[in-house]
């Protein structure tokens, strides 16, 4: 992750320097350019004397620079807080800060919905409540950052629930414009499906018709070819019976004629 915010211009983008890693007595380090202290500190020794508006704003502005500058590179920082804001000189150059500490960092597109991250003090609501995570998870916290002690407990929590209550209604809202596409949806699959259902009805109606048609053309054709073999079968008796007659009668003859012969050659 270091070599990938070491890509970035530290001075540009207020982001600490980071000069080398090596390994000493089998232990890796890290080394970075030397600052002055963190913004925690500069708070308790103000004795927690709220910053004023031409003090926060300057350190506002540079600490939006270098989130801009990780989101140009898809990186969430995901720790910010007084520690993490490291005043560079603080006599010579007041206010002049750069952000650290890039131990939790994470790459945007390696985040998942419900990831739990950020101090509790500082996290942004969409992680609280469970939304979609962005790069703006990192701005977030820049309302209470700057407050000290001095703010009681019961500001933020107040601050949060309108916070969060005003994401609650937001999603709601989309809930809602999302159930209504759905119900359309729904809608116009039902009307798809009567529509399909009555085609198909009109076309098994149809089949029905059809096939009561042939069944009736092919009963008519049974009925006629019945008609045509029984006056063939009629004839072909009527055939046999003048045939058998004939029979008879020949043969008949031919008995009178044989007797008769027999009565003309006896002694």
């Amino acid at each position: 992750m270091l070599q990938l915010v070491r890509t970035l211009n530290p001075e540009k983008n207020n982001i600490v320097n980071f000069i080398e890693d090596f390994r000493f007595n089998n232990l890796s380090c890290l080394a970075f350019e030397m600052l002055d202290r963190d913004l925690w500190d500069l708070l308790e020794e103000r004795r927690w004397i709220l910053l004023n508006l031409n003090e926060i704003r300057p350190i506002v502005h540079q600490v939006m620079v270098a989130f801009d500058a990780l989101k140009s590179i898809g990186v969430l920082h995901t720790d910010l807080k007084p520690e993490n804001i490291m005043l560079i000189n603080h006599q010579d150059q007041p206010f002049k800060i750069k952000l650290i500490d890039f131990g939790l960092a994470r790459r945007v597109n390696e985040v998942d919905i419900g990831t739990m991250m950020q101090p509790s003090s500082f996290r942004a609501p969409e992680v609280t409540v469970g939304l979609p995570l962005t790069e703006a998870v990192d701005r977030r916290p820049s309302t209470p950052l700057f407050c000290g002690d001095n703010l009681p407990q019961v500001g933020h929590e107040v601050l949060q629930d309108i916070i969060i209550e005003e994401m609650f209604n937001n999603k709601l809202q989309a809930e809602k414009k999302k159930n209504i596409l759905l119900q359309e949806e729904l809608q116009r699959l039902c009307v798809s499906y009567q529509l399909i259902i009555a085609s198909l009805r009109a076309e098994q109606e149809a089949l029905r018709q059809k096939m009561a048609e042939e069944i009736t053309v092919l009963q008519q054709n049974a009925f006629e070819k019945e008609k045509i073999y029984g006056r063939e079968l009629d004839e072909l008796k009527t055939q046999l019976s003048v045939q058998i007659s004939l029979n008879l009668k020949l043969s008949a003859g031919l008995k009178a004629e044989t007797e008769a012969n027999q009565k003309k050659h006896r002694p």
